[in-house]
């Protein structure tokens, strides 16, 4: 069995759905912006995933997306943007010193291994620092752009409440209903990890198993 794919920009869904239902029932999948494509009474010949930058079930004709927020966050570094049609709007790339010579964070070494020595002690102020950076940041643009309209985030579990326990809070919950995991692997943040993650969001795609 083989494969045939294609890629549509988040402009084009609309026109794309419109000729794809004239090739195959669409049927959810349970999953936001996931289909089947059926034919007749016939198993799945294929699935479409919308761009996530649209309504994560259904699109309109009037759909309007953005803002979105995009938050990339591992270890001693970040990187967050703002996606509005025109594109990323807005981005910050944030790194500090907070990962041990073995690679291992040092909020999760502390736990278990003490916090007494300088350089310890540095690497918990610089990644306490680095999440009450990203939340000042996000607060200064929702003040100027507005509240997002989804939260694109990719963070370790571990690290996640530790954006919330900070002095400085980030302008939403910790659960709230706007958070979307992104649904692909990140390396160390960066402007460029970032782009990749934008091209990601912007993009639908049609796979048919023929």
């Amino acid at each position: 069995m083989t494969n045939q794919r294609e890629i549509f920009f988040w402009t084009k869904t609309a026109e794309r759905l419109e000729r794809l239902r004239e090739e195959a029932e669409l049927e959810s999948t349970g999953r936001p912006g996931r289909f089947e494509l059926c034919r007749s009474s016939d198993a799945a010949v294929g699935v479409c995933r919308l761009p996530l930058v649209l309504s994560p079930f259904e699109p309109r004709d009037d759909d309007e997306p953005g803002p979105h927020w995009i938050i990339l966050l591992q270890a001693g570094a970040a990187s967050l943007g703002v996606w509005q049609p025109d594109g990323l709007v807005r981005h910050k790339v944030i790194k500090k010193y907070v990962v041990r010579g073995k690679g291992r964070a040092q909020t999760l070494h502390a736990k278990t291994k003490g916090k007494s020595r300088y350089g310890s002690r540095l690497r918990l102020q610089n990644a306490e620092r680095l999440l009450i950076e990203i939340n000042e940041k996000l607060i200064t643009w929702q003040k100027e752009l507005g509240k997002p309209r989804q939260i694109f985030t990719s963070c370790p579990v571990r690290t996640w409440p530790e954006l919330f326990a900070v002095d400085v809070k980030p302008p939403f919950e910790q659960r709230d209903s706007r958070l979307v995991k992104i649904p692909v692997d990140v390396h160390i943040p960066s402007f460029e990890q970032l782009e990749r993650v934008v091209r990601f969001l912007e993009r639908g795609e049609i796979v048919w198993q023929e």
